[in-house]
């Protein structure tokens, strides 16, 4: 094992990360021996951190990553040799339904999979007003063209577009300005979802909260600035910001939930 290898695979907390370090040292490698630009599926955001943090401290093969659009949350990391030409293998469908439907990411996500897609082959899909933009890697982009024709009973008209075409929706939240005795986890999503601190330990618990992508299970894990907490079946959170420590010992915070 060389060096590079063994330094990016110190940053794996667990078998699931050290695989994926691996698979990313591999692709990096096949990109400098080959001389040619290669580029990994969709990485989630919890892998993409992993990912940048590894790769920036270990990698001596420019990278890139990119998933659409700035936003974007899934994202596909490419590896040239030269630091430049960098070959994301993406499509982005812009798929219209009628507009007097709504249809949730989930029923979006649900007729993708049961064409038999693997989800890293699929990465954000966004709303939009009678239907949605769907990113996708552009090995697969043809067959979902010719295979997805409804989404939840609804029939679907595709049609490909450029990325410079997606249009974001506005996120709408709303804003919570509170005081919290600590920024442990059980406190601010306490504050954030208005439940005792003991049902959000809980939940905590059960494996369905996650900062930043990564799941958290320790109800005392410290939550930073900028953060993001996913509860799961609840919504989605952002620590927007600590302003002060109040006379009685609390941090006054405030906390945006995703609507």
């Amino acid at each position: 094992m060389t060096k590079e290898r063994e330094e990016m695979l110190a940053f794996a907390k667990n078998d699931d990360e050290r695989k994926l370090l691996c698979r990313l040292y591999d692709i990096a490698q096949g990109a400098r021996q080959h001389h040619s630009v290669k580029s990994t599926q969709f990485l989630n955001g919890h892998e993409l951190l992993l990912a940048q943090r590894a790769l920036s401290k270990c990698c001596s093969v420019c990278f890139s990553a990119y998933g659409g659009y700035d936003e974007a949350e899934r994202r596909v990391i490419s590896f040239s040799p030269d630091g430049d030409d960098f070959d994301y293998g993406i499509c982005i469908i812009k798929a219209s339904i009628n507009k007097e439907v709504s249809l949730s990411h989930r029923d979006w996500l649900g007729s993708l999979l049961s064409l038999g897609i693997r989800r890293e082959k699929i990465g954000d899909i966004i709303p939009m007003e009678g239907g949605a933009y769907i990113v996708c890697c552009s090995d697969i982009g043809e067959y979902i063209m010719s295979n997805l024709e409804s989404v939840a009973n609804t029939p679907v008209h595709l049609l490909m577009c450029d990325d410079n075409e997606i249009i974001t929706p506005e996120k709408r939240y709303k804003e919570i300005r509170s005081t919290v005795p600590s920024l442990r986890l059980d406190c601010i999503l306490s504050a954030g979802i208005n439940l005792s601190r003991s049902d959000s330990a809980s939940l905590i618990k059960s494996g369905r909260v996650s900062v930043n992508w990564e799941v958290i299970e320790s109800p005392s894990h410290i939550v930073r600035e900028k953060q993001i907490i996913s509860v799961k079946g609840i919504g989605r959170l952002e620590l927007f910001e600590i302003r002060n420590e109040t006379k009685k010992g609390r941090t006054a915070v405030t906390i945006k939930r995703f609507l």
